[in-house]
């Protein structure tokens, strides 16, 4: 990617001329089915990326979170933190598991600068999208993996909602405080947003 620096385009749409972004003009391709993910690429977005999020048929599972955090059962209502982390970013349904959806993201990421994604360990891989694959269609991707626990070892396949007891004060009282997976997400997406 190229730009002049008498480039006059924005990353705001149709709000008129602005300043350029550091990220201005380019594309972002999120995989990602969480808030680690979602987080990351608002955060790219919020740079001046242009945003492309990849949803499943049934919709991203973050639409259908409500405000308090609980899950609801009316998948057509946009919950409030899918409107926060999807506002303005293009969405696309592809269904991953059928060959036309993978068929589909590949060209998805042929004309992407970076793809984010936030499953566990090797589930791209398993659907033939993991990163050999995404590099050879398209050499200048940058693969951003988000997951809680790493890429490999005994645990890397662990999704981020499982948490650990956090010892407290008179626990006899409630019994063990648990650190929601919440905090663990914003924490890895602001994390892969340092740029070396």
């Amino acid at each position: 990617m190229s730009r002049s620096l008498t480039d006059t385009s924005t990353a705001r749409g149709d709000m008129g001329a602005g300043p350029l972004l550091a990220l201005t003009g380019v594309q972002v391709l999120d995989l990602s089915d969480g808030v680690a993910g979602s987080y990351c690429a608002k955060l790219l977005q919020g740079a001046g990326a242009q945003v492309t999020k990849v949803e499943p048929p049934g919709g991203h599972p973050l639409r259908r979170w409500s405000a308090s955090g609980s899950v609801g059962s009316d998948g057509d209502a946009d919950g409030v933190l899918f409107r926060h982390l999807a506002g303005g970013q293009r969405s696309v349904v592809v269904d991953l598991d059928s060959d036309a959806g993978r068929d589909r993201t590949l060209d998805l990421a042929a004309s992407a600068d970076v793809l984010v994604e936030s499953h566990p360990s090797g589930v791209l891989a398993d659907l033939g999208l993991g990163p050999k694959r995404l590099w050879d269609t398209n050499r200048e991707l940058t693969v951003v993996s988000i997951t809680p626990f790493g890429q490999g070892g005994s645990v890397d396949g662990w999704a981020s909602g499982r948490r650990a007891p956090t010892p407290q004060r008179e626990p006899w009282r409630r019994g063990p405080v648990r650190n929601g997976p919440a905090k663990a997400n914003w924490w890895m997406s602001r994390r892969s947003n340092v740029w070396p």
